[in-house]
């Protein structure tokens, strides 16, 4: 433990305490659809600040100078020390408790004496204990722990209307976050709250845009209507502005606000004729094996380093992309990401977004592109016990802007726990995938589709080609997978692949097509006479997809 990290040595340090939120999904996602666009962001960020005020609150009592963040990111901290941590820890869950006592919300700390023992043993340890320590939640207040918190970050009876005045993350999000210039700093505070210049818990206020300290891994991800988008979309405008009147809940565009997802749809139905948003929901794989694995510190440092400043500096660089798709006549035009998406969260080595389906799709495309970019340069760092290949899973999930909210975020979980379950032939767990339109894809599969889907929307847009060609790709499909689980139950004759020809063979663009037909046939084929897994999922997908870009 002799090693340096970035210039101070982990021998200085012989204690490590880790924070880790829990309840994170439920309270993000549990507002309202007409207040969405507002409140999400100001509830994530509010996860984003529960782990820096809890450090705060550890570094007041053990001095900023003894300590050291070895990691913030994701709902988790890991905070080294070089003086005793207990009794600090122990003043820590007191405040704690009395502040979460009736939240959906909780901060729970582990810590440990880390001298003579390997990075691996001390991973491993810490996380056991941050484990148990969940299982001890309010220990330090338990005849006032209220086991059936309501909806809401109440600190104790206050009427509903009392707790919004005082938690107003609708106000945080349009006040502060909407142009957050990533500085912070904090002040003394006796009342908890949330309001439009900051976060008031653990007896701190963090006070967003002022102090010296900088939130380096901060997404902004909140679409804007600014120049050009109100006289790109005017008609759009002037169609809110019909709607508010007489109907209070209606929101009119105006510039410097943030983008309703309704109007996220509007763009996508602009574009291609569907009226829908996409969410994304994305985690790497096997994250917590993946840093047990890591030999030393230093390497530890760098790997967590790296992971943050993807889902952080990098992501929000992306967000500034432009994304292609084809006008009216053809002619090929651009949207930016940033315009277009709306990210809940991102950091640490997960995201969630919800925006324009169109933008979404290709988003997700995109990002796992420069993913795979990203841990190819990872390898060449020489970090030793870095696995050969880090994946990333991930789920799309197609809705109406109007879907209820804590809809929307339950199936995108469910969705990308399928993903990540799914096993191959050989009955083993591939991760890597992704699922959309409730079909599990591995990424070649996804980008495969997503050429398909193109090629087919152009064909039927800009060549004369019946839109016929999607119902029949969706149809043979599903016949074939009827025909492969009556196979498989021993009833039923095998597939006659010819069949798929003769339902193309009416198709003015048929050499367009020829080689896909084949490779399609050929995945049928093997389904059924090797007993592999289906892999033709991309095609139904495909179909789907480019059903989606062509209803304009």
């Amino acid at each position: 433990m002799k090693e340096c990290i970035e210039g101070f040595s982990i021998t200085d340090y012989s204690y490590l305490v880790k924070g880790d939120v829990s309840g994170i999904q439920d309270f993000i996602f549990s507002v309202k659809s007409d207040k969405a666009s507002k409140s999400l962001k100001g509830r994530s960020f509010f996860v984003q600040a529960l782990s820096k005020l809890g450090i705060h609150l550890l570094e007041r009592e053990l001095l900023k100078e003894n300590t050291k963040v070895f990691y913030d990111g994701g709902g988790n901290f890991y905070l080294l020390s070089k003086v005793p941590v207990s009794e600090a820890v122990e003043k820590a869950r007191e405040t704690i408790d009395q502040h979460c006592k009736a939240s959906e919300i909780y901060l729970s700390l582990a810590e440990m004496h880390i001298n003579s023992l390997t990075f691996t043993e001390v991973w491993s340890k810490i996380n056991r204990l941050s484990n148990e320590s969940k299982l001890r939640k309010f220990s330090s207040d338990v005849f006032n722990f209220n086991a059936y918190p309501g909806p809401k970050m109440e600190l104790d009876s206050k009427p509903d209307e009392e707790v919004e005045k005082d938690f107003r993350y609708d106000r945080l999000t349009e006040d502060s976050l909407k142009n957050f210039n990533r500085k912070f700093g904090f002040d003394p505070a006796t009342e908890a709250g949330v309001d439009g210049v900051g976060i008031s818990f653990f007896g701190s206020k963090m006070v967003l845009g002022a102090g010296s300290r900088d939130l380096e891994d901060w997404v902004n991800g909140l679409p804007k209507w600014s120049k050009p988008l109100p006289e790109e979309y005017d008609w759009l405008v002037k169609k809110r502005q019909e709607e508010a009147d007489g109907n209070p809940k209606i929101k009119v565009p105006k510039s410097g606000n943030i983008i309703e997802f309704s109007d996220l749809a509007a763009f996508a139905h602009a574009r291609n004729g569907t009226e829908k948003i996409a969410v994304l929901k994305m985690d790497v794989d096997n994250l917590g094996k993946l840093f047990k694995d890591l030999k030393d510190w230093p390497d530890a440092k760098r790997a967590s380093a790296a992971m943050s400043w993807f889902f952080g500096a990098f992501m929000s660089d992306l967000l500034l992309e432009s994304f292609q798709y084809k006008g009216e006549a053809g002619e090929t035009q651009t949207a930016k990401f940033s315009d277009n998406i709306y990210v809940v969260f991102s950091g640490g080595d997960d995201t969630f977004m919800v925006g324009a389906w169109d933008a979404v799709f290709e988003f997700a495309y995109c990002l796992h592109q420069n993913f795979n970019d990203f841990t190819a340069e990872l390898q060449k760092q020489q970090i030793k016990g870095l696995p050969e290949k880090i994946t990333l899973s991930a789920a799309l999930v197609v809705v109406d802007p109007k879907f209820p909210v804590v809809g929307f975020a339950d199936r995108a979980e469910k969705e990308l726990g399928e993903a990540k379950r799914w096993e191959n032939e050989k009955g083993e767990r591939c991760k890597n995938m992704i699922s959309v339109f409730g079909q599990i894809l591995d990424w070649n599969e996804f980008g495969y589709a997503r050429d398909l889907a193109i090629r087919t929307a152009n064909l039927i847009q800009f060549e004369g080609e019946s839109r016929a060609i999607i119902e029949r790709v969706k149809h043979v499909a599903r016949d074939y997978e009827r025909l492969q689980e009556r196979v498989a139950d021993g009833r039923g004759p095998g597939p006659k692949v010819h069949r798929l020809f003769y339902t193309m063979r009416n198709l003015k663009n048929l050499k367009a097509v020829e080689e896909d037909i084949k490779s399609f046939s050929t995945a049928l084929l093997d389904a059924f006479t090797k007993g592999k897994k289906v892999s033709y999922p991309k095609f139904p997908v495909a179909a789907r997809w480019a059903e989606f870009l062509t209803r304009k």
